[in-house]
């Protein structure tokens, strides 16, 4: 019987990591100029935080206020179903001081490194900016986003860096570029609450349905289906397409010339 009981509950387990939501780390750029945008991001990220969680998702939320690593805050440390906590800490962010990105990546890196290491797991990042790194020059920050990726796909684990913006300006716009392509991501403008709340919640549907499309062999049958009906109940057009190409082919050059 107890031997019954610990397979069930192995089987139970295999069915629960195998669904298991994906571990999103919520990066913030909490300096001065993101003054007004970030009680919009606040906003959004608490609306999202019980979706998450209810998605057996992980969160962890990461915030820089100035240059340095002593500036960079693990504001609520990665856990599932701590959706509670999440909405009660971003709620007391305040904006203040210079944009410190590769610090802020970095951290990132290092949790997602330990991570690794303790059960094999690896998070995607939603970065939130309104500039460039003012206190960091080159492009540290790329080679520490090319580490994790290479570190999560050693262990077949997905990540993905999205850049979430209220930028204009197309120098700042090309350096998120940057960021967002490292990291297998996009770049996404976006400025009043719905705005951010809605492309947020996109990304997330993203993670879910990467992790529920493994599963193609049915998306593949459907073409296979009505094609193999169509192939035999239609050996003369067969024929005729035969004897087509050389007239079109004519028809083809011409629109060439």
């Amino acid at each position: 019987m107890k031997a019954k009981i610990a397979l069930a509950h192995g089987l139970l387990m295999v069915g629960l990591t195998a669904y298991a939501g994906p571990n999103v780390f919520f990066a913030l750029d909490t300096s001065g100029s993101m003054h007004y945008t970030l009680p919009q991001i606040i906003k959004s990220i608490q609306e999202k935080a019980a979706v998450i969680a209810a998605k057996d998702g992980g969160m962890g939320v990461i915030t820089t206020k100035g240059c340095g690593a002593a500036n960079t805050t693990y504001l609520v440390p990665m856990a599932k179903n701590n959706d509670k906590e999440v909405i009660k800490a971003v709620g007391t962010i305040t904006a203040g001081g210079a944009e410190d990105l590769v610090h802020l990546l970095n951290f990132a890196k290092e949790k997602i490194d330990a991570m690794i290491l303790k059960n094999g797991e690896c998070a995607n990042v939603v970065l939130f900016t309104d500039d460039q790194d003012t206190c960091n020059g080159g492009k540290k920050h790329l080679d520490i986003l090319k580490g994790i990726a290479e570190r999560c796909d050693e262990k077949k684990q997905d990540f993905r860096v999205d850049v979430i913006t209220t930028a204009v300006d197309d120098e700042t716009k090309l350096y998120l570029d940057e960021i967002a392509k490292v990291g297998g991501g996009k770049v996404h403008n976006a400025v009043t609450v719905d705005e951010i709340g809605e492309t947020l919640g996109r990304i997330v549907e993203g993670y879910q349905k990467k992790n529920t499309s493994t599963p193609l062999a049915s998306t593949q049958k459907k073409p296979d289906g009505p094609g193999g009906s169509t192939a035999p109940a239609t050996p003369a057009p067969a024929k005729q397409e035969k004897t087509l190409p050389a007239k079109q082919g004519g028809t083809k050059e011409e629109k060439q010339k």
